[in-house]
């Protein structure tokens, strides 16, 4: 929630880094490409994408499984005619493009 005492501190702590980031900076000259590439990196996509990475395992987890039953198999079979899903279909696609394999002759 909005209110949560974690996210309201981490939202306080992002103020505080940005700050103490913009005071380093000032302290001596840097190129504005230099400083520009730490903020786009250091604090935005890096940050940005481990908040992403932890939600988006979340929902990923295998929850009932029969006996027996594989986890990877279960995930890349839920159908009964045994269709690929997800990221196997985006490996197989780019295996395909990127290394065709040939076809062998009898």
């Amino acid at each position: 929630m909005l209110t949560s005492p974690n996210f309201i501190l981490s939202c306080g702590l992002v103020v505080v880094n940005h700050y103490l980031a913009f005071q380093f900076f000032a302290e001596e000259y840097y190129p504005f490409s230099e400083v520009l590439a730490y903020f786009t990196f250091c604090l935005w996509i890096i940050p940005f994408a481990f908040f992403v990475s932890l939600s988006a395992g979340e929902n990923v987890l295998p929850s009932t499984m029969q006996p027996g039953d594989d986890v990877v198999s279960n995930y890349f079979t839920k159908g009964k005619r045994g269709k690929r899903l997800g990221i196997l279909v985006v490996f197989s696609f780019i295996k395909e493009a990127i290394l065709p394999s040939r076809q062998k002759i009898y």
